[in-house]
């Protein structure tokens, strides 16, 4: 018997199906846990297609990769389209392929059917027609007229025939069988089948025939049709596989790899690695204040994760539009406070994301949404900006430092708590207990006499000018939207130390800064604080104030990596304790040359002796 080979279309860009098909081309959706794209080779491989070829344009990388996995891939080949070209120009990127077989099977690759490609094929070959189109009744979509006799007389009205008694309008499936010859008459370059098989209409009465189908046939181009595929298939209530830990889904469809945040609640969505799409949020918990302020679906959310906090971050994508919906636990005791300093900030022009709405009842917040480029992924992916990028941050800084302290009356929950001696000693305890202890393994026994060196360093530290404090000025915490130094997590500010911010960005393990540059930057900041009216610092003053809040850093930094790593379980903090440990040990080094200054914090050697011992 002559050679088939077969087509299974999947370039198309399922604008439908948008936004889920911006991170999954749609004929790698699973249904009931095979994807789309195996489901057509399944049923041309049936018709005795022993080789295939699919298109790709719209994200073909994946595409390939899911067919190079595949057992028997040396069965595929790919036709990448750099250029859509369409129904019928995908014909025409394949042709050299395809034309090395007698009969051709197109399989469009966002359908599910159970046809049965071999009995199409029989009726094609028997007919001798060019091309066998298999149709369904579709009363909703039905534009195909088929004559009595199988022939196909019109398709979207494109001849002007009309209907009557000797017609039957139906629905083309997007499955197709053509012969060889049919290659002749697709034009080069980006075309659509209709068009082609509309001219052979009109050339060759008869030669376009179709083949009816009463089975099962859906059209999985939207969301709706995909979830009722697998409420069909799966019942009502489907997971279509195991849940992650701890969630709460209902009528969700799981790809591969699928993670979301423990105690997350679903319906009726798409979960893929920590984000999802939902047809609408009506019934989604605790996003009722994104449906007041106008966000319906097809939404995409996206949970943004890595953040030190029990808060859970969400991103809202609905077209052009974009926000994030901050859920604080009952217990937080911050959110309040978040919102007040927040608003006071954004307010004053320093730089934190607008609040559009808020629920104190579900403690939730719906804001700006800064965008994703951090400090810390900017000056990674540009080392060459380091300095520049680093220099607009200490800018934001010294603005917030003298013009936010001058208007403290406007916000008294910025300044209703202090950097004081209870919190720095709380600090050089947490790294004692969290990283000595419990990072480390050390003895707390043989830990008592740090306890002199803690006092004397929070003493130094309570010298200092104190200034409008974020507490945790680190490049996670800081982000670039449309050229602006934007600020998130400031709901511990308070009075504190004038250096701390300043050194918690320069010596932030997360962005190991040049030496030199650090040097550089450091030594800056006195001249931006004075040009804003700000504190006038020696430079032996700052360089010993800067060293004494490096340590109180440093080491509540330590200690935070240790409690995150170890009683958390994100580990992935605990990568960050070399670069930490290496520039807490350089810093009590640099102590005994530091130039007299009231402000210069004791010598350490104890602290030195028990970090050497821990890294």
């Amino acid at each position: 018997m002559d050679e088939v080979r077969g087509l299974i279309l999947a370039a198309g860009l399922g604008t439908r199906l948008r936004p889920l098909t911006d991170s999954v081309p749609k004929p790698l959706l699973p249904v009931a846990g095979e994807t789309l794209l195996d489901r057509a080779a399944v049923a041309l491989t049936s018709a005795g297609c022993e080789r295939l070829v699919v298109n790709a344009h719209h994200l073909a990388s994946q595409v390939a990769e899911h067919l190079e996995r595949r057992p028997d891939s040396q069965r595929f080949f790919l036709s990448r389209e750099p250029e859509i070209l369409g129904t019928g120009g995908a014909l025409h990127g394949a042709r050299t392929f395809l034309a090395g077989a007698e009969h051709l099977v197109v399989y469009n690759g966002d359908v599910l059917s159970d046809l049965k490609v071999a009995d199409l094929l029989e009726e094609h070959r028997q007919s001798g027609a060019l091309a066998t189109l298999a149709l369904v009744d579709w009363p909703e979509v039905n534009s195909v007229l088929c004559d009595a006799h199988g022939g196909i007389t019109d398709m979207a009205g494109r001849l002007g025939v009309q209907p009557d008694t000797q017609t039957q309008a139906l629905t083309f499936t997007g499955i197709a069988c053509y012969r060889r010859d049919f290659l002749d008459l697709v034009p080069e370059g980006p075309s659509e089948l209709v068009s082609i098989l509309i001219d052979l209409i009109m050339a060759r009465p008869g030669a376009v025939r179709g083949f009816i189908h009463d089975g099962q046939w859906e059209d999985l181009g939207t969301l709706s049709r995909y979830l009722a595929a697998h409420r069909r298939l799966l019942g009502h209530g489907f997971v279509s596989s195991g849940p992650p830990e701890d969630t709460q889904l209902d009528e969700c469809v799981l790809l591969d790899q699928a993670a979301l945040p423990s105690g997350t609640s679903l319906r009726q969505a798409v979960i893929g690695d920590h984000w999802a799409v939902v047809e609408t949020l009506e019934n989604q918990p605790g996003l009722e204040l994104a449906i007041a302020a106008g966000f319906q679906g097809p939404l995409r959310l996206e949970w943004i994760t890595g953040h030190g906090s029990d808060r859970r971050f969400l991103r809202l994508i609905q077209g052009d539009r974009q926000a994030i919906l901050m859920q604080a636990t009952p217990e937080d005791p911050e959110f309040q406070r978040f919102l007040s300093v927040a608003t006071f900030l954004y307010d004053r022009g320093l730089g934190t994301a607008a609040i559009y709405a808020h629920d104190p009842h579900c403690h939730t917040v719906l804001m700006e949404d800064l965008g994703c480029d951090t400090l810390e992924t900017l000056v990674l992916a540009n080392p060459d900006q380091t300095r520049d990028l680093a220099s607009r941050v200490l800018d934001r800084l010294a603005d917030l430092q003298t013009f936010g302290t001058e208007a403290r009356g406007l916000c008294p929950s910025a300044w209703d708590r202090s950097f004081d001696h209870e919190h720095l000693r709380w600090e050089t305890d947490y790294f004692r207990t969290r990283f000595l202890v419990g990072h480390a393994g050390l003895n707390p026994d043989n830990l008592v006499n740090l306890d002199t060196e803690f006092e004397a360093l929070a003493q130094s530290c309570l010298l200092q000018p104190r200034v409008l404090v974020h507490r945790d000025f680190q490049s996670q915490n800081i982000l670039l939207k449309d050229g602006m130094v934007r600020l998130v997590d400031v709901q511990g500010m308070r009075w504190g130390p004038l250096a701390y911010d300043v050194v918690s960005l320069l010596f932030d393990p997360y962005v190991d800064l040049d030496a030199g540059i650090r040097d550089e930057l450091l030594t800056s900041f006195p001249s931006r604080i004075a040009a804003r009216g700000g504190e006038t610092l020696s430079l032996d003053d700052w360089l010993a104030m800067t060293t004494a809040a490096s340590l109180q850093r440093l080491m509540q930094a330590l200690g935070a990596y240790g409690f995150l790593g170890h009683v958390k379980g994100r580990s992935a903090f605990l990568s960050h304790i070399p670069c930490a440990g290496r520039l807490l040990e350089k810093q009590l080094r640099l102590i005994s040359g530091l130039a007299e200054s009231r402000y210069s914090p004791p010598e350490m050697p104890h602290t030195l002796d028990a970090l050497k011992k821990a890294i």
